[in-house]
């Protein structure tokens, strides 16, 4: 969508990074700090989600993470939760600045991976007043048995070569399978994910890069596997005091999301959909996952 204005601030650590206001009409009104998910740039996390969330009277802001898309930062293309969290931190500063948001009322609002660092983040950061998060990541120590056979031994091995002889090109995956063969054969040079829902979220992700002319690239830094295996945002939803809604589709595992959500910290709302992921699509699912955050915004923020 277009009408927006483009952004640019600081991380702590001196990055830039961009991203794209919407704002609503009005003046001090609540804003939504999106975070895109793995692999994701700010126009797949944004699509229709940022017009939805401004005419039902939020402004929006979305961003690129460092790596990604239109920020700064290197090596391009590294997933790390951890770093992310940090600089969701500077996100909801920048945010915070812009005109017509209120200060007072800033919510997160995570996709996938994306929503592990929202976690992460809310756990720590007083100015979060609401999170929601979508299909979150939520565990490396679950996750990384299912990544393709040897790939976090290579990541391994990548940095026992860096710190031997030195700094050199950082190593790839691709990420999301592009074809039927590739979502259901797992194998050395597998993608990072794999499975119908992965294929349809590529598909997705392509034609929106097609549509918006987007640079966008399928594959990742072999060391985010690394840094997703060593990233827990489950063990910091005790620490989120302010209301969380926690969305995920019907098909998930439902038992851990339950065991996760239980252990807010405050008031925390449990939801399935038939499409909690939150992409540029047009299908009931959809629409009912949206509903159910704008519902859940006009009522804690």
């Amino acid at each position: 969508m277009a009408d927006f204005e483009a952004v640019e601030f600081s991380t702590f650590d001196g990055v830039t990074l961009r991203g794209d206001f919407f704002r609503t009409d009005g003046h001090n009104r609540p804003a939504v700090v999106l975070v895109p998910g793995l692999g994701m740039l700010k126009e797949h996390a944004s699509g229709r989600i940022a017009a939805a969330l401004r005419d039902a009277g939020y402004s929006v802001f979305a961003y690129d993470h460092r790596g990604y898309g239109s920020s700064d930062g290197a090596p391009r293309q590294q997933t790390d939760p951890l770093q992310q969290s940090e600089d969701l931190h500077d996100a909801v500063s920048a945010a915070a600045r812009l005109p017509g948001v209120d200060a007072s009322r800033m919510a997160v609002l995570g996709i996938g991976h994306g929503g592990g660092a929202a976690l992460m983040a809310a756990a720590c950061d007083p100015r979060v007043k609401t999170v929601i998060v979508s299909d979150p990541f939520i565990s490396g120590r679950l996750d990384a048995p299912l990544y393709p056979p040897t790939q976090l031994l290579r990541a391994w091995s990548e940095r026992e070569d860096v710190t031997a002889c030195g700094p050199r090109q950082p190593l790839y995956l691709q990420c999301w399978p592009e074809n039927y063969e590739q979502a259901h054969t797992i194998g050395r040079d597998s993608p990072l994910m794999h499975g119908n829902a992965s294929l349809d979220r590529f598909r997705a992700f392509r034609a929106d890069a097609h549509e918006l002319r987007l640079s966008w690239e399928n594959k990742i830094t072999l060391q985010s596997l690394y840094r997703l295996a060593r990233s827990e945002p489950r063990d910091h939803v005790p620490r989120v005091t302010c209301p969380l809604l926690y969305l995920v589709e019907m098909n998930g595992p439902s038992v851990i999301h339950k065991q996760i959500v239980s252990t807010a910290g405050g008031y925390a709302e449990l939801n399935f959909t038939q499409s909690s992921y939150l992409l540029r699509d047009h299908t009931a699912g959809f629409h009912d996952a949206l509903h159910k955050q704008v519902d859940f915004l006009r009522h804690h923020l």
